[in-house]
């Protein structure tokens, strides 16, 4: 019974060119094929043979050697049909094949379907479950170490999972190795096509905690939101995508989100929660690219008012402070913000250097200096002024100087300037304001318009105190102030009282 195998044994032993150790190989074989057709003592003989093969296998030459091992397997798979062993024993013999060398072959079930038999069959699954369960869990992030006997056991699994069809075994096989997102996409997948979108959806939520809405989690969302809508989940889906949004806060899981539920006519509900949701957990940085996404197909009072809600719901009413100089940017946009209709029309223009000129015959007349002291200014001097205005506070975070011209209603001439400066405090954002009107345009109600104006554009955008500093005596400021909602304190600063609301 062990004459063919004896002679690969010495075949290997002996020192010979590779070409004839082949060809004497060859010729065992090719003996071992004439015993099996004869049939009486072949099946042994087919496993004395491969043995000695897969124990004597020359690393230079291992594919010649794998080419011998399948052919003796498939003599050996010939055998079993006219001398079948135990359904156990040869489950076991099969196993050990490809477990216990250093080179072990492939082996494939479907020749050994009627020999192993139920019984086989169950023993060969149980064991080779029972020793890959064994193995460690490679864990997100991880290499693991995959040696030898790994690699032997995962083809083990990989073939008899393809052999059965077995759904549960390839998920054994995949969940193994979870060392990135696309692992977890792998299983996902394997679930969704065996129908098993339960399942299929709890590894792809799996895989966006682990990845933490990195790599693959576009694909694993993907994957869950199809499968959702497929299933008319629409609720599922849309959760999919706000758990993708809140492990990584940024234009794509936002847009995203929008998308989806843009179409399926639930933005306006899920915008509410998400922003929400968005201005307690999100860094500002973040809430700042999320806004600019949003300028760029929403007008910028709406976007404000989206944020400035979500914020107050929140309890955290400077959460969007961090977005402000966008949302400012944005203002221009809108074209100039018109006065109120019962009072004198008055545009407020955003300041420019380039209103240097326009401003100078404006602020050239002394009277208008009498309570702020200096002299009328220059063109130079208010183009270097309105330079540094328009570049706003340098190293100072939290603070925005915000100035605009001042324009007539009915002849679009200037005729002064309003400003704020909008500062984070304790109470929420502060603005400090200020107005000017040039000699010419008083007592038209130019300035109590205009000033109106800043005021309840400032209030709109979630500043939560309004002060101004009013030269003692100045009664035409002071009643500016007043129609502004802003009145009187008892604290003065060289020589101007503090007004706030």
């Amino acid at each position: 019974m062990t004459v063919l195998a004896d002679r690969v044994v010495d075949v290997l032993a002996r020192e010979l060119p590779w070409a004839r150790r082949w060809d004497e190989l060859s010729a065992v074989v090719a003996e071992l094929s004439e015993v099996v057709r004869r049939g009486p003592g072949a099946r042994v003989q087919a496993e004395r043979v491969a043995e000695a093969l897969l124990a004597g296998v020359d690393p230079r030459h291992r594919a010649a050697f794998a080419e011998l091992v399948d052919r003796v397997l498939d003599l050996h798979a010939v055998a079993c049909q006219s001398d079948p062993p135990p359904p156990e024993t040869l489950a076991d013999w099969l196993l050990r094949l490809q477990t216990a060398f250093p080179e072990p072959p492939e082996v494939r079930l479907a020749p050994y379907a009627a020999a192993l038999g139920e019984r086989g069959l169950a023993r060969y699954r149980a064991e080779a479950v029972a020793r890959f369960e064994r193995l460690p869990v490679v864990g997100f992030g991880g290499t693991g170490h995959y040696d030898r006997a790994r690699w032997a056991l995962l083809r083990v699994v990989e073939e008899l999972a393809e052999h059965t069809g077995d759904v549960d075994l390839q998920v054994l096989r995949l969940s193994r190795d979870l060392s990135s997102g696309w692992h977890y996409l792998q299983v996902a997948t394997v679930l969704r096509e065996a129908g098993r979108p339960a399942q299929a959806l709890e590894w792809v939520r799996r895989g966006l905690a682990a990845t933490g809405g990195r790599g693959a989690a576009g694909r694993l969302a993907d994957l869950g939101v199809d499968e959702c809508l497929r299933h008319g989940e629409v609720g599922q889906a849309l959760e999919l995508c706000g758990d993708l949004l809140r492990l990584r806060p940024c234009p794509e899981t936002y847009g995203r989100l929008r998308a989806l539920a843009a179409a399926t006519g639930q933005w306006p509900r899920v915008r509410e929660r998400t922003w929400e949701h968005l201005v307690s957990a999100a860094s500002p940085q973040q809430i700042a690219e999320l806004v600019e996404l949003e300028l760029r197909s929403t007008p910028p009072r709406q976007v404000l008012e989206w944020v400035r809600e979500a914020a107050r719901r929140a309890g955290r009413p400077q959460a969007w402070a961090g977005c402000l100089d966008l949302l400012l940017a944005a203002v221009p946009l809108e074209g100039p913000l018109e006065g109120p209709p019962e009072g004198p029309g008055v545009l407020l223009e955003p300041l420019r250097v380039s209103h240097a000129e326009e401003m100078v015959p404006v602020l050239a007349d002394a009277r208008l200096h009498a309570f702020t002291g200096g002299a009328p200014p220059t063109a130079q001097e208010l183009r270097r002024r309105y330079a540094a205005q328009v570049a706003g506070p340098v190293g100072q975070a939290g603070r925005w100087w915000l100035n605009w011209v001042v324009r007539r209603g009915d002849d679009g001439r200037a005729a002064g300037f309003v400003q704020a400066t909008v500062a984070e405090a304790d109470e929420g954002l502060r603005a400090e304001v200020a107005w000017v009107v040039g000699v010419e345009h008083q007592g038209r109600g130019v300035a109590r318009a205009a000033s109106r104006l800043m005021v309840d554009w400032l209030r709109g955008r979630g500043v939560a105190r309004v002060l101004a500093h009013v030269r003692h005596g100045h009664v035409a400021s002071e009643a500016v102030a007043r129609s502004v909602g802003l009145a009187p304190t008892g604290v003065v600063v060289d020589g101007e009282r503090r007004w706030q609301d």
